[in-house]
């Protein structure tokens, strides 16, 4: 479990209390920031994955469980984790794997 995910997410007390109400996003949300970690541990692409990071902060959830960053459809946003989340988290290990050199040939099997 990553330290200071509240604090890096800047979660009102309000939010925290609505959080301790939901732990299956709370979970969802620790396995992003973990995930983030992990990579970053392993030394891939640094000021990368801080913009991810900055993306995910903008789509904090207020206390009442919408997305802060997401377009507003009447009057509030989509619930958290949002589209902007899911994304993250399903494609996130693929996103700094190395691209094989396009235009070098096959080896034969």
């Amino acid at each position: 479990m990553p330290l200071g995910l509240e604090k890096a997410l800047r979660l009102s007390s309000r939010t925290l209390a609505w959080w301790d109400g939901h732990p299956v996003f709370r979970k969802f949300a620790r396995a992003v920031w973990a995930e983030l970690a992990e990579m970053e541990r392993a030394g891939r692409h640094p000021v990368a994955i801080n913009r991810i990071r900055h993306v995910l902060v903008k789509r904090r959830p207020t206390s009442t469980g919408w997305c802060r960053g997401c377009p507003c459809r009447k009057w509030r946003g989509p619930e958290f984790p949002c589209f902007v989340w899911h994304t993250i988290h399903c494609e996130a290990p693929s996103f700094f794997r190395v691209q094989p050199e396009l235009g070098r040939p096959l080896s034969p099997p």
